[in-house]
């Protein structure tokens, strides 16, 4: 059912819980392709149409017709909406929750009280804020968390558990201010500077990958290089990579470290 009638917008350009108007594409028993004017249909499954058991979406929905939904999840899956404000409500702060009752994998809606080096604290609407921990948010892929949340921010969480008692999370969506990678699209294979930034094992790193010709913030990517033993590669130090894969609406890149024996023939 995917890549029928779409429109322009990025998904990234998207916020969870908005609400945006729709017209059905096409339907199934699962549910329904929605163009709400981004760049690929979103899907509404068939337990999001009405609160109320539906065993078949055509029951409820043919092509054509005009829906208002609320955007529930974006990914590299694509972006997923729903019609019922109730699902939507699940992910605003809930009151009265208790710690005790909490599943881990369970998302919910939760705002940034406080941002430190190491992560930041969410509140749940529970009896205590919960931690998410800088390597939990955006796949651990952060240089200055500082620059992406902010104190009052409206986030989607998922309960990771809990260690020595308190409540740990991890980050449910894409943060709106991370950098796009729509610029880097076309870019795949190709020799591009990097920065490396930190080390995260003797041959893994994280690096700042800028977008030729762009003032934009660089995207700060996972790089695995089995040249740096070699090469005595340490934070700081510039390097060539290529870029394998971007993730659009994650906002991620996948790069690796361009062997040295390539770059001396480039030379």
């Amino acid at each position: 059912m995917r890549w029928q009638e779409v429109g322009t917008k990025k998904l990234q350009e998207f916020k969870i819980n908005e609400e945006v108007n729709g017209t059905v594409t096409a339907v199934c028993q699962a549910g329904a392709d929605i163009n709400v004017g981004a760049e690929e249909p979103a899907f509404l499954h068939v337990s999001s149409i009405q609160d109320n058991f539906l065993m078949d979406a055509r029951e409820r929905l043919q092509k054509g017709d005009k829906v208002k939904v609320w955007v529930t999840r974006i990914d590299y899956k694509g972006m997923k909406v729903t019609m019922r404000e109730t699902q939507r409500e699940q992910k605003t702060i809930a009151k009265g929750l208790k710690l005790s009752n909490l599943i881990p994998g369970e998302e919910l809606g939760g705002e940034v009280t406080g941002v430190k080096p190491f992560g930041a604290f969410v509140n749940v609407g529970a009896e205590q804020d919960g931690l998410m921990k800088v390597r939990n948010i955006n796949n651990g892929l952060v240089k200055d968390l500082a620059q992406l949340l902010k104190k009052g921010d409206k986030v989607v969480v998922k309960v990771r558990g809990f260690v020595r008692q308190k409540l740990e999370l991890e980050l449910a969506e894409t943060l709106p201010r991370l950098p796009p990678v729509d610029g880097f699209l076309g870019l795949e294979d190709q020799p591009l500077d990097a920065k490396v930034f930190r080390q995260i094992s003797p041959t893994s790193f994280l690096v700042e990958v800028p977008l030729p010709g762009s003032t934009a913030a660089p995207v700060i990517a996972y790089m695995k290089d089995e040249w740096s033993q070699q090469m005595d590669l340490k934070e700081g130090d510039m390097v060539t990579i290529q870029v394998t894969y971007v993730d659009v609406p994650k906002r991620q890149l996948s790069v690796e470290r361009e062997a040295p024996q390539v770059q001396k023939r480039r030379r």
